[in-house]
């Protein structure tokens, strides 16, 4: 082959190698220069963001790091050695690897697939949780598609621990004519264990001349927490405060069309933001069906995947996809609860939530969105990560021992611990007996 040309080819292979590994080193190094940040993502990170157990992680890890710097050595010395026809030769063979490579990985996964080869044949693997309803609608069972008596034709669903409440709601047990405080919320405001361990709960045995009344529910995006205060606001009388619990995920859930069932979604147009409702009930089964495929490319779907741990510093749920879309659903959203929250006279309290693993990730763009726009808005918030970080540096734990150990949940001290910071919160705007205090 003419020199010139074999010449071309090494530099055009050596920078590519190159680049890539160096790619590699610098969203992978950072991570063994974080102890606590390493632990967080290999080990406290739920699977489901990346499809593989911890030592699988450790493993992977290893192996990128490994590849990466190998990247590094072969593509300098392609550059060095750019006339080598020998260079050139195993160059040619590494790109016809990577090929006949990537064929092979996609007949490997379809047979698998095929074959439902557990775990292997787990498409959940190949998709992000945090980019679409894809996955949650991979791990339901077409049968069951609607959260039962659960369903809410506008809300998508409501509570399932009621626990037999007179108030219809996870609490208060029973309505009584102390002052209220309404708190709106995901499963972070709902309680996951007890309905007197949750934050509600446990807000009304600090500040007992007051009733909390609970309308958090789990699993909801921020669009279904402003339909549910939007749904109740007029029976919210003026002037008593309202506690709106907001965790980063539910950024994501916005652009989904399911999760624990189908939901409410709002999609952006030339005019606004169109908000379209869950299906009938009656419906729910032949919308399901008809859901786009899940996957294409299965080999693309598992570089997608090694891409998105290796650019997030294996943390899949920091990924960047559909990032302005969010930005701006969230925004209008923001908008439409402050917007009638002072149409109606109330005082809004903000809490932003912060998952199990969220206290030592180096990056974390949703947590750093929301503040942003509660700051833009001049709005008061709770950042619960600080507040328990300065918990755990005063009682000498660490901040995980606030946390359910399985499901990244606050547990019974966690949810105490915000109760308490959210009542000196309001306390520092508001006198005891419910007017603002200045």
């Amino acid at each position: 082959m003419n020199s010139s040309v074999s010449r071309l080819a090494n530099f055009l292979a050596g920078l590519t190698w190159l680049l890539l590994g160096i790619w590699m080193l610098y969203n992978t190094i950072p991570l063994l220069l974080e102890p606590a940040a390493f632990k967080a993502a290999m080990v406290d990170l739920p699977s489901l963001f990346s499809g593989i157990a911890p030592t699988g992680k450790f493993l992977m890890f290893v192996c990128l790091l490994a590849i990466g710097g190998a990247s590094v050595v072969w593509g300098a010395y392609s550059l060095r050695r750019r006339t080598s026809p020998s260079v050139f030769r195993i160059n040619r063979v590494l790109a016809v690897q990577l090929v006949i490579g990537f064929i092979g990985l996609e007949a490997l996964t379809r047979i698998v697939s095929a074959l439902d080869l557990k775990p292997f044949s787990n498409l959940t693997y190949l998709v992000n949780p945090a980019c679409d309803d894809t996955y949650y609608r991979l791990i339901q069972s077409p049968e069951n598609v609607a959260p039962g008596a659960n369903y809410h034709p506008t809300l998508g669903w409501t509570s399932s621990r009621l626990h037999g409440h007179q108030s219809k709601l996870p609490w208060p047990p029973a309505l009584d004519k102390r002052l209220k405080i309404w708190f709106f919320g995901d499963s972070f405001m709902e309680g996951v264990l007890k309905p007197e361990e949750s934050v509600p709960a446990q807000f009304e045995t600090i500040k007992t001349n007051r009733q909390s009344i609970n309308f958090g529910v789990a699993g909801y995006g921020l669009d279904q927490i402003w339909l549910r205060y939007s749904e109740q606001s007029g029976e919210i009388p003026a002037g008593e405060p309202v506690v709106i619990g907001i965790l980063p995920s539910d950024l994501d859930r916005i652009v989904f069309r399911y999760f624990f069932g189908f939901k409410p979604i709002f999609r952006q147009s030339d005019t606004g933001f169109e908000l379209i409702p869950p299906p009938p009930l009656e419906e729910t089964q032949t919308a399901f069906a008809e859901a786009p495929a899940a996957v294409g490319s299965y080999a693309y779907a598992v570089v997608r995947s090694i891409a998105e741990l290796v650019t997030t510093q294996f943390d899949r749920s920091e990924s960047a996809c559909r990032r302005s879309e969010k930005a701006a659903i969230s925004a209008f959203l923001f908008d439409s609860i402050i917007d009638r929250a002072n149409s109606r006279g109330h005082e809004v309290f903000w809490v932003l939530f912060v998952s199990r693993a969220a206290f030592y990730k180096s990056k974390n763009w949703r947590h750093d969105l929301i503040a942003s726009q509660f700051q833009a808005r001049n709005q008061t918030y709770l950042d619960t990560r600080s507040i328990l970080r300065q918990a755990a540096q005063k009682s000498g734990t660490e901040p995980t021992a606030f946390y359910n150990a399985g499901d990244g949940h606050l547990n019974d001290l966690g949810n105490s611990v915000v109760a308490r910071a959210l009542a000196e919160l309001i306390d520092a705007t508001r006198s005891d007996n419910g007017t603002k205090s200045r």
